[in-house]
């Protein structure tokens, strides 16, 4: 994803900021309490903002490139009514269901799985727009042994696929993809790998192909023993590794600012009715 090659692009690092500090602004937003209307003196300021009281928004503690982790991190939600309140390390697939139930407040994961939510009757709103792939910064890779003889989408059938879980990105996203170049994809073995193991997986060949994210996916490009197929920008040009964020529907009704927390149409024209 763009965020993943901060070091290397430093156009993209200054955009990154200002999205940290845009989506600050959201989640502030998200949190605002209405206040009377009424003239105020600045001593009444004073002491309002001494009594200030302060909206938790619940995120997962999974630390990566995310826009809320940075914003955090710089202190642009210092001196808000709005700080996140971190829960604990969630499942990647369990991220946006949880935003549904209301267990979490926010979370930010692919535009698959947020539309099959709200498809599903999810109380979500599309709110912001994260992540995006690009075709020098892209989500995911496809890696095999450069020996393997791997290197087309029919080559799948009968091997064995690592990738991080059931039920995300990765798995809607190749099975979409192989489905259209005429590929069978049960008789793909399709094996679950942590992505920071994928790389020796493929290198002892305990797997035939590997998925692999940021930053282990610049580790497996750049080991000779392994061979780079293509990436999912090749697969539908980037439409599918955008990560919007979302919140959750009562969440965002019991916190809204006088204006509104308003959906914003994340890329809306792949999204659809889902922001609206």
């Amino acid at each position: 994803m763009k965020a993943s090659f901060l070091h290397r692009r430093p156009r993209v690092a200054g955009k990154f900021l200002i999205a940290a500090c845009a989506v600050a602004v959201l989640f502030v937003q998200a949190g605002y309490s209405k206040k009377e209307d009424g003239v105020q003196t600045s001593s009444d300021s004073s002491a309002q903002a001494a009594k200030q009281e302060i909206t938790y928004f619940q995120y997962p503690d999974n630390p990566a490139f995310d826009l809320v982790y940075l914003a955090d991190k710089l202190g642009y939600f210092e001196n808000t009514s709005t700080r996140p309140k971190y829960v604990g390390k969630i499942a990647a697939p369990q991220i946006i269901p949880l935003v549904g139930t209301g267990e979490i407040d926010f979370g930010t994961r692919m535009v698959p799985l947020v539309i099959s939510a709200i498809a599903s009757g999810a109380d979500i709103k599309v709110v912001s727009a994260g992540g995006e792939t690009l075709p020098d910064a892209s989500h995911m890779k496809y890696f095999t042994h450069k020996d393997s003889g791997i290197r087309g989408p029919k080559d799948f059938e009968g091997k064995t696929v690592a990738f991080n879980s059931f039920g995300a990105y990765a798995e809607f996203v190749t099975k979409k993809y192989l489905s259209q170049h005429g590929v069978d994809v049960s008789k793909v073995n399709w094996l679950v790998v942590p992505d920071n193991q994928s790389q020796q997986a493929l290198v002892t060949k305990n797997v035939d192909i590997a998925i692999i994210h940021p930053p282990f996916s610049g580790a497996a490009e750049a080991d000779t023993q392994l061979h780079k197929l293509w990436s999912d920008w090749d697969e539908d040009g980037g439409l599918g590794g955008m990560a919007p964020y979302s919140v959750n529907g009562a969440f965002a009704r019991a916190n809204a600012s006088r204006e509104g927390l308003r959906a914003r149409d994340c890329e809306g024209r792949q999204l659809g009715q889902c922001a609206s």
